[in-house]
């Protein structure tokens, strides 16, 4: 069956599983690398070197990328296919330029890049990091063409076989790692390489074959002059975040020995969460909101934006309560192999406990942000990223001596609550006939069911400490809490039960 075909249900809930096969094997990739390399010098190396070249061009992918999409959506609606596709090759092209430019200044000053963001790196392992870093620079020209893809992809209602394909781009960075684990760890960045080439190429076909025709040449004017005007607020926004994220890195590379990968271990699991809880959500209802304000729906962007306030509160807030509770026995179960000791364990599960914190936070200011920027409201977004970023940047230079890396995490926690809340407060401004919390009785209740089934499954956990996998102990406490949460989601009779199917079903 095309996916064309397929209700929105059935498209979410395939999203879904292929989301979640994406991530299985992502996590199978970190304990592929946490068991043959542990929590050292050449993870270190690796995390930083990989890192660097998405976090220089982060803030340029993200505000492009986010101000591209309306205005395909402006494209598509008015003027049809061909000058869609035009709009998206000359994006495209523009993209790729900048990059080779970066890219080129990278191959000429790699030792200096790598002192900028890692001050505390030296000899071998400054080395190592340029050397991983300068192959991760080609990995951006493939992320250029994805980022494009998919939104066209995805504006066009085709969700499913972009996220099956990055099933293979985890299978590529597996082997890779194998291959280097007995062999030669210079290897490792090559997985990355061919993995995001296979992921491109991919969503090439997939768009080829689904209307899209590239087309060489671009113009600064029309259409890219509109991108680039979108872009600039969100920019700035952007590179707030990406200075946070360099100054995270920049003092953690200070700290103990295994402090990046422990940043980034613990990350990935939030990430996980994230996936869960939100990612899936916001890749379905973010073309909805572009649509919606392209045919000028306003009570269409109203009723989104609402539920999906109230949908992402009873997934978000459970999830978190039981992922800081259970944070050491959940790393102990992920990762603790091989050459990953019982030391690395602890800085995972400090970073991971006060990192997934803010996980509804964020989802809610995920919300928001795409609300601003479906209806060309970048500037309120921008805002409340400089704020979040100067209070996490303040809050990481306060608390990393006295509290090392659990200080990083709770700076950033700390910073997403803060944005969330002027992200709440500007959109309540802007839009007041919008009720973004229906009921703040029902909200208090998600928040008691939570801790009440949270609660239970720690009581299941005490009792079944007898048990010898401690995977079995931890899965059917969890399982206990999901029982628990859901019927008395069942019992208070909470609409979200069954609003899920009506915000995904077809047409709404």
């Amino acid at each position: 069956m095309s996916e064309r075909k397929l209700t929105s249900v059935q498209i979410a809930i395939l999203v879904a599983i292929a989301t979640v096969g994406s991530n299985v094997l992502g996590f199978i990739r970190e304990l592929i690398m946490a068991n043959y390399f542990g929590a050292g010098m050449v993870t270190d190396a690796y995390v930083m070197g990989t890192s660097i070249p998405t976090t220089l061009l982060a803030a340029v992918f993200t505000a492009v990328g986010t101000a591209f999409m309306p205005v395909l959506a402006s494209k598509f609606e008015t003027e049809g296919l061909q000058s869609a596709n035009k709009f998206t090759s000359d994006i495209m092209t523009l993209m790729t330029i900048v990059v080779a430019v970066v890219y080129a200044i990278a191959l000429i000053i790699p030792n200096t890049i790598v002192g900028l963001f890692a001050p505390g790196y030296e000899g071998e392992k400054m080395e190592l990091t340029a050397y991983y870093m300068r192959f991760a620079f080609i990995t951006l020209f493939w992320i250029t063409g994805m980022t494009f893809l998919d939104a066209y992809l995805k504006y066009r209602g085709i969700f499913v076989s972009e996220k099956i394909i990055d099933i293979g781009q985890n299978v590529f960075i597996i082997i890779f790692f194998w291959i280097a684990a007995h062999g030669d760890y210079h290897l490792m960045v090559f997985g990355m390489v061919f993995g995001y080439a296979f992921t491109f190429l991919g969503r090439l076909v997939i768009s080829l074959r689904n209307g899209y025709k590239f087309t060489f040449g671009f113009s600064l004017r029309g259409p890219i002059k509109e991108v680039l005007a979108l872009a600039v607020p969100v920019f700035i926004g952007s590179s707030f975040g990406e200075l946070n994220t360099f100054i995270d890195k920049m003092l953690g590379s200070s700290l103990a020995e295994g402090s990046v990968t422990a940043l980034n271990y613990s990350g990935r699991i939030v990430t996980l969460l994230f996936t869960f809880t939100v990612t899936i959500f916001s890749t379905i209802i973010y073309p909805k909101l572009n649509q919606a304000f392209a045919k000028g729906e306003n009570d269409r962007i109203s009723d989104l934006t609402e539920r999906g306030v109230n949908l992402l509160s009873v997934l978000t807030i459970p999830f978190t309560l039981g992922a800081a509770l259970y944070a050491t026995p959940l790393i102990q179960v992920i990762y603790e192999r091989g050459a990953f000791s019982g030391a690395a364990t602890n800085l995972v599960a400090i970073s991971f406990f006060y990192y997934v914190l803010r996980t509804p936070f964020y989802a809610i200011s995920s919300l928001l942000n795409n609300a601003f920027y479906a209806m060309h409201e970048t500037t309120a977004g921008v805002i409340c990223s400089i704020v979040s970023v100067l209070v996490n940047i303040g809050l990481n230079f306060a608390l990393v001596g006295p509290l090392g890396i659990a200080g990083l995490a709770i700076a950033t926690s700390v910073a997403e609550v803060v944005g969330m809340l002027i992200r709440w407060i500007l959109f309540r401004k802007k839009h007041p006939e919008i009720s973004v919390l229906r009921s703040k009785r029902k909200l208090a209740k998600i928040i008691i069911f939570s801790i009440i089934a949270v609660g239970l499954s720690y009581v299941v956990y005490t009792l079944l400490a007898g048990l010898s996998s401690l995977i079995i102990r931890l899965g059917l406490s969890v399982c206990s809490a999901m029982l628990a949460y859901l019927l008395m989601l069942y019992l208070a009779k909470f609409e979200e039960l069954s609003i899920i199917k009506d915000i995904f079903s077809r047409g709404k």
